[in-house]
Formats: C-alpha cells, sequence, structure tokens
C-alpha cells in the first residue's frame, strides 16, 4: 500500500509540474 500511496503522490507532483505522463498514467 505505501507503493500505492507514493505512486499517486508522484503522479500529483507530475501534474502540478504540467506534464501529462503522471495524468496519463493514473486515467489508464
Amino acid at each position: 500500500m505505501s507503493g500505492k500511496r507514493r505512486d499517486m503522490l508522484q503522479t500529483i507532483i507530475a501534474a502540478l509540474r504540467g506534464q501529462d505522463f503522471g495524468l496519463a498514467h493514473a486515467v489508464q
């Protein structure tokens, strides 16, 4: 569960940075 939480955090950071990479990964 810790890994998943870290993944979510990274996705949020990517979104904040304006990168579609994290968003696309979260959608899939």
